[in-house]
């Protein structure tokens, strides 16, 4: 089905106009030549003008979002910060198996936690295989999950002992250790994030992305920085935290925050899977980011994003 332009359509229907007035000039073409000259070039100037629409209109959404790629705008963005940058990953592109995995988790975290915690503490003391039990609705939950760990290669199988109880064979491969212990958390934020800028391509004149960024602060501390995402100009930043939040992490998301990219205004968040009822009021007194839950995370993301295509709002630009 044709997608409609009403631009394009306006365009050629104007042009198709006037080509009828440049025929009825053209029989007075020898009255005024140079009258009838310059509808033709109008004509012209409209037609192309209608088709260079029309052929915006069947770019893909990736095309655009190609289109719109500022390669390196946050790297240089980092360097005015006096950061110094390793390593980092381009892409938000990853494993459809890995997103399942961490998709499943973060919608049905209050059902699976439990589960997930006996799995990380098994692969941080690697331990091969263990039990679990849990109340029949909830090991439906994870069955199901524990399925998609095999697809993924996250564990190396399971088997269910009865209604209540599997055993499962943990993966003691270092990729399945990396992404049980924290990953699946980026993993999830950076599918998101890729999704909701193909739903919104239309509106994003510009963006570039980073994650898995290594660093040195000014400070001269080294560590690494989850995701950052430019979308018009605006700078987000976005921390994933799947285990406890100490004094440790408060200090140091506080001074890269506050100290490096001030941008505790909006513009900073830290995902959680789950939050208890004090902790958004704590990591943002400390922070000055704002707490955000995993599973509320599609829905939030635009309202998050929203100051980038607030054209009224320009405090909080990139500089």
């Amino acid at each position: 089905m044709k997608k409609e332009n009403p631009l394009s359509d306006i365009l050629l229907e104007l042009s198709d106009a006037l080509e009828d007035l440049a025929l009825l000039l053209a029989k007075q073409k020898a009255y005024d030549p140079a009258l009838y000259a310059r509808f033709r070039q109008l004509t012209a100037k409209i037609r192309t003008a209608g088709q260079k629409a029309v052929a915006v209109q069947t770019l893909t959404p990736r095309q655009q979002l190609k289109k719109a790629y500022k390669k390196g705008f946050l790297k240089n963005w980092l360097i005015e910060k006096n950061v110094k940058i390793g390593r980092a990953l381009e892409s938000f592109k990853v494993d459809d198996k890995l997103f399942k995995v961490a998709d499943f988790l973060a919608d049905h975290y209050d059902q699976l936690e439990d589960f997930y915690h006996k799995l990380k503490i098994s692969q941080v003391r690697k331990k091969d295989e263990f039990i679990f039990t849990s109340t029949r609705s909830y090991i439906n939950y994870i069955r199901k999950w524990a399925q998609m760990l095999v697809k993924a290669k996250l564990i190396d199988g399971f088997e269910t002992l009865n209604a209540r109880t599997i055993e499962v064979d943990t993966a003691l491969i270092k990729e399945a250790t990396s992404f049980i212990n924290g990953l699946w958390l980026e993993v999830f934020l950076r599918s998101e994030i890729a999704r909701f800028m193909l739903h919104n391509y239309r509106r994003i004149r510009s963006f570039d992305l980073l994650s898995d960024i290594e660093v040195v602060l000014p400070n001269n501390q080294a560590g690494e920085l989850d995701v950052l995402v430019m979308i018009n100009e605006h700078v987000f930043w976005f921390e994933c935290k799947s285990g406890k939040i100490g004094k440790e992490y408060y200090d140091k998301y506080g001074y890269i925050n506050r100290q490096v990219f001030h941008l505790d205004d909006g513009h900073s968040f830290l995902l959680l899977p789950d939050l208890e009822m004090h902790q958004p009021r704590i990591i943002e007194e400390r922070t000055g980011m704002k707490a955000v839950f995993a599973r509320d995370l599609d829905k939030i993301l635009p309202m998050l994003f929203a100051p980038a295509f607030d054209d009224d709002n320009s405090s909080a630009k990139a500089s």
